[in-house]
């Protein structure tokens, strides 16, 4: 499936408002946020 502006949004709306896991450290959610951002941009590089 193609990464649309939809899939995207949903993406984000779940990692950062319907993530309940505790993480160790408050960074870690942005980490993972831009994880996901350079593997979207990467993969639609290519």
């Amino acid at each position: 499936m193609f990464l649309i502006i939809k899939n995207y949004i949903n993406m984000e709306e779940l990692l950062w408002q319907h993530d309940y896991y505790n993480y160790a450290y408050e960074g870690c959610c942005v980490n993972l946020s831009a994880l996901l951002k350079i593997h979207y941009y990467t993969f639609a590089r290519l």
